[in-house]
């Protein structure tokens, strides 16, 4: 990748961490949800709550594995 490319895609990057940022301050909607969960990063981003999942199994691995971005 070209010194150049990289600048831009690190310009991206940081534009599209700031929208996200700025989606997660919100109150969550299922506007925002999708926002974030389709945000041009290089990351699939899921979100979930804890709270609301059925599945122990999941739940442990999220909790074990899971990169929180901001707390509930």
């Amino acid at each position: 990748m070209s010194r150049q490319r990289f600048k831009e895609r690190r310009t991206e990057l940081r534009n599209a961490v700031a929208r996200l940022q700025e989606a997660v301050a919100q109150v969550e909607t299922p506007i925002v949800r999708e926002a974030v969960e389709n945000a041009p990063l290089i990351y699939h981003i899921d979100i979930v709550r804890p709270e609301e999942m059925a599945n122990a199994r999941l739940k442990e691995k999220i909790a074990r594995d899971g990169v929180v971005i901001y707390p509930a």
